[in-house]
């Protein structure tokens, strides 16, 4: 991902989504991808407290491994990042251009 949508991602309870939107989801080995809304589903119980006996929506994101390949996840919406359009975000980080990424590193602050 590009520092921009790095720097202005919203990870929100409240984000809503389209299917067919853009959007940054988090890599099992840390950092994001970009990644495709591709449909929704109510779920329950609640995906951070099971005893809690609530709905919530669950969105299948798909996205390119790194040989390309199509995969998918399906995650609650406080996982999904929201790119906001351009200029609509207050928000920045100071993002140091000499870090490096090598595959199997810790998250660093440019994966945030």
């Amino acid at each position: 991902p590009n520092d921009r949508d790095l720097a202005n991602v919203v990870f929100s309870y409240g984000n809503k989504f389209e299917m067919g939107e853009s959007v940054l989801v988090p890599r099992s080995r840390g950092g994001f991808v970009y990644g495709t809304i591709s449909k929704s589903s109510k779920k329950s119980p609640c995906f951070i407290n099971p005893a809690e006996n609530h709905d919530y929506i669950e969105w299948r994101v798909e996205y390119p491994n790194l040989q390309g390949k199509p995969m998918f996840k399906c995650m609650p919406t406080i996982l999904i990042g929201k790119i906001p359009p351009s200029g609509k975000s207050k928000q920045s980080i100071a993002l140091s251009r000499e870090q490096t990424r090598n595959l199997g590193d810790m998250a660093s602050a440019r994966d945030l």
